[in-house]
């Protein structure tokens, strides 16, 4: 690093480059480490320039640490501060305050310097959706989750009178996006992978993907359940083991979450829970590292350099993808591109034809009303027996 980069360094933190582009990892104030790409503003990649890519990390790094304004001016950017103070305690623990901050930052970047709250109407949020649908990136289902919580945060503006309510309720009147009926693209279905192309690209992932990988394919798991996996969470004491996640999905419903662990499971998370402490978890992306580079890599040995506690469901999903890479570069040609909510849907689909659709849902946590039912009338044995013969 040069003299004048290190005199305008105002973060902390590390900078580094992936193919030519910067990245900035850092820790939160929650202790997770997180990962971001220098995305210039008006930019839709990471900037390739070093120089700047330390002058966007201060703007990170800076954004975060502000303290929120003790009084509210009426402003946005006041209304934002509040509000991401509150979504901070309100999903403590969870991937969603970090989308929520992420959301209501950019739609304050938007938004002209110094604008009233109160003046966000109907045409500005439609006006900020068609500059998401411009950037290409989110599809419609995601574009109606994203104004949804727009509008879920000045519900609670209003809630707390920081905008009259009838802010709130004109910006009801936005109706979501009908699928034809905007130039928001729509995703295509997403189907189960075949488990020929899972069983290929194992040997290219590395042993802490590869038992995540397979892992998820016995059980059916959320990417975010499995990779906050800790040996505090899993009871051992019957024949069938049984997991239930510190965070999941459902869990604002009042929904309980409860994963069986069969003999094939089993062995996986033994492997991992073998010298680990009970609130340690189970795949660590630090692990990925030694086996792939050596020991060299080990954290005592790069001072400055952090590493994330866990796997994230970005992490996973961004690991196995390189993985499919690589067996493409090794002979795989034919090899399809697939994600781990795709394993989830192979699991479910597996499931169904052995034992039926009201059984999947169970197994797999399905949050819908007759599911609720469902939990309560299965028999404790039959999901003991699923996991037998299958996980």
């Amino acid at each position: 690093m040069s003299e004048g980069i290190k005199k305008q360094r105002k973060f902390k933190g590390s900078v580094y480059a992936r193919n030519g582009r910067y990245y900035y990892q850092y820790k939160t104030p929650e202790g997770d480490y997180k990962t971001v790409p220098l995305i210039p503003r008006g930019g839709r990649f990471a900037t390739k320039d070093r120089n700047l890519a330390y002058a966007l990390a201060g703007d990170v790094w800076a954004k975060m640490t502000a303290t929120p304004q003790a009084e509210y001016d009426g402003t946005m950017v006041s209304m934002a501060a509040k509000y991401i103070a509150y979504a901070k305690g309100y999903y403590k623990g969870s991937l969603k305050y970090d989308l929520v901050k992420q959301m209501i930052g950019a739609l304050v970047d938007f938004c002209q310097p110094g604008m009233l709250a109160e003046d966000f109407g109907p045409k500005k949020l439609k006006e900020y959706r068609e500059h998401l649908i411009g950037t290409g990136k989110l599809c419609r289902k995601t574009l109606n989750q994203r104004i949804g919580m727009i509008k879920q945060c000045f519900k609670w503006a209003a809630s707390e009178e920081f905008v009259p309510g009838s802010v709130f309720m004109a910006l009801q009147s936005v109706s979501g996006l009908r699928k034809g009926r905007s130039r928001a693209k729509d995703r295509p279905p997403v189907g189960p992978v075949p488990e020929i192309y899972v069983e290929r690209v194992l040997p290219h992932l590395s042993s802490v993907v590869r038992s995540m990988v397979e892992l998820q394919m016995l059980t059916g798991m959320r990417s975010g359940e499995l990779t906050i996996m800790r040996p505090v969470d899993i009871d051992t004491s019957g024949k069938i083991w049984f997991y239930r996640p510190a965070s999941h999905k459902t869990e604002h419903l009042g929904h309980k979450r409860l994963v069986a662990l069969g003999p094939k499971a089993q062995a996986i998370a033994s492997r991992f829970m073998a010298g680990r402490k009970l609130d340690d978890y189970l795949f660590k992306p630090i692990e990925a590292t030694w086996e792939r580079y050596g020991s060299e890599n080990r954290q005592e040995n790069r001072p400055g350099v952090s590493y994330l506690a866990h796997y994230t469901p970005n992490s996973y999903r961004t690991a196995l993808q390189r993985g499919i890479r690589r067996a493409r570069k090794a002979g795989e040609c034919d090899m399809p591109d697939f994600t781990p909510h795709q394993l989830r849907h192979t699991a479910a689909t597996k499931v169904r034809k052995l034992y039926g659709l009201d059984a999947s849902r169970a197994v797999l946590g399905h949050s819908t009303t007759d599911v609720t039912e469902i939990y309560a009338e299965l028999d404790q044995r039959q999901i003991e027996k699923i996991a037998m013969n299958i996980g």
